[in-house]
């Protein structure tokens, strides 16, 4: 997604969450981001721990994470967890973490 009007749309209804249920998806999908990363290794029923529809998700997301950007795209889920913690602007805080993520996705 590269539309920047539907970035911050998203951003917009992220922010309206609650902070316990925003720091409950920033934790899924840095657990989706390990499982996509491992679904490349083709050996999906040795290391991947998905449901039906995860897979099915990670079949075409899959290819965009890998080795030269698994590890920044986790930490900017990491960072922007601990942002929402510690009270951060979360309209401004998942902004951020999209157009981070758009970019580490590209590599």
């Amino acid at each position: 997604m590269r539309k920047i009007k539907d970035l911050r749309e998203w951003s917009d209804a992220m922010s309206v969450m609650g902070r316990e249920p925003q720091k409950r998806f920033l934790r899924y999908a840095q657990r989706l981001l390990r499982e996509n990363f491992m679904y490349n290794f083709q050996r999906q029923d040795e290391l991947n721990y998905q449901m039906r529809n995860e897979a099915e998700f990670s079949r075409n997301f899959a290819r965009f994470i890998n080795e030269r950007n698994v590890i920044r795209i986790m930490e900017e889920f990491s960072n922007a967890e601990r942002d929402i913690e510690g009270n951060v602007n979360a309209k401004m805080v998942f902004f951020d973490l999209a157009l981070k993520t758009i970019v580490l996705l590209i590599q």
